[in-house]
């Protein structure tokens, strides 16, 4: 689903309606590129919670949302009946929120060898260029910087799920979408395909019945 700056409030607000969501169950994250994980509650629907990159939940009829224009959303649930959702840049990856989300689940009754991951659509390797700065970091890591023609391209998703797996998820419980927001025009904005002034976003959202 896109979503309009300007009209995002609305927007999100109709969409939800369809799901049978009612806005007014909804904790929405303000992004901040950061590592910040907030536990939420009933108390908490109907607010978005500044400077947040990642909601986590153990009540059922609260949905946590998080948006994004090539970031790649990352969805985790634990079947002792905790969710969680993360908005995973590079900044975010390099700052490891993903190990911050899976320590908050933990927190609330979540077994890590029960932790299933979906790492949805975002700006995979095939677009993703990164300069050397960026690529000085991630190049630590085996296989997620390729070098292609004197280019460099991350594999953030790859990235994300060795940091799943030192935070203790089993690889086998981790999913990744092959889908890139960059490559499917009819399907997805993308920030940097599009470079549009007004940035238009996707929403992801989970919760417990």
């Amino acid at each position: 689903m896109f979503i309009r700056s300007k009209e995002r409030d609305k927007n999100l607000g109709e969409y939800l309606k369809t799901q049978d969501i009612k806005p007014g169950d909804v904790v929405s994250a303000l992004l901040a590129h950061g590592v910040e994980v907030a536990d939420v509650g009933a108390n908490h629907q109907g607010q978005k919670i500044n400077d947040t990159d990642g909601l986590v939940t153990n009540q059922s009829g609260v949905y946590l949302t998080v948006t994004g224009a090539d970031c790649f959303p990352v969805f985790a649930y634990s079947p002792s009946g905790v969710v969680g959702i993360a908005h995973v840049g590079w900044p975010g990856a390099q700052k490891n929120i993903v190990s911050e989300l899976v320590a908050k689940m933990k927190l609330l009754g979540a077994e890590l060898e029960n932790i299933l991951i979906g790492i949805g659509p975002g700006l995979q390797k095939c677009h993703f260029e990164i300069q050397q700065d960026v690529a000085d970091f991630f190049e630590q890591y085996e296989g997620v910087v390729k070098n292609t023609k004197g280019k460099k391209y991350l594999n953030l998703p790859e990235f994300i799920s060795q940091q799943l797996e030192e935070a203790g998820v089993l690889r086998k419980n981790i999913e990744i979408s092959p889908e890139c927001t960059h490559c499917e025009q009819d399907k997805y904005f993308s920030y940097r395909r599009d470079k549009s002034e007004e940035v238009q976003a996707m929403v992801a959202y989970i919760g417990l019945l």
